[in-house]
């Protein structure tokens, strides 16, 4: 994660704190709905660590694999038509525009789907730079961040 990600999530991850320690702290406030919101609030995050974050992007023969916690997604490589590297996030509104996230953002990066001026795309980001945009024939495009995004479309 970059830096911008990871100060959202360290910040976003103390909100179910500081909810229990309001329950507790402030004498005449109602616990259970504190409570509940904490407990509500940290199945959320781990929902969105375990089957939303991957843990990496893996290539094999023919195929791109996301891989995440507690699944897998795997992708035919072969019907990838388009790879391009973007140095930044600036650089690729240039070419698809601003977009609208549908999906999870902040916490541990931005996971969904992107609705931009150019269309919409299936997203897996945890750095707003070395993006990775794939296009199939056969599917929606893909921006991810892997860990080595040269390397990555080399290798693809």
């Amino acid at each position: 994660m970059d830096a911008l990600y990871r100060g959202t999530s360290l910040f976003l991850l103390a909100l179910p704190l500081a909810f229990l320690g309001a329950a507790f702290a402030v004498p005449g406030l109602p616990k259970l709905i504190f409570l509940a919101t904490a407990a509500f609030v940290s199945v959320i995050y781990a929902w969105i660590w375990f089957y939303w974050r991957p843990s990496a992007f893996r290539l094999e023969a023919s195929s791109l694999v996301l891989e995440f916690p507690r699944r897998e997604t795997v992708l035919d490589a072969t019907s990838v038509t388009r790879v391009h590297r973007y140095a930044s996030y600036a650089e690729f509104i240039e070419e698809w525009q601003f977009g609208i996230r549908i999906g999870a953002g902040g916490l541990f990066g931005a996971f969904g789907w992107l609705k931009t001026g150019k269309g919409t795309l299936q997203m897996y980001l945890s750095r707003s730079t070395d993006l990775v945009l794939l296009e199939f024939h056969d599917r929606r495009p893909l921006l991810i961040t892997p860990e080595d995004a040269e390397r990555f479309v080399a290798c693809l």
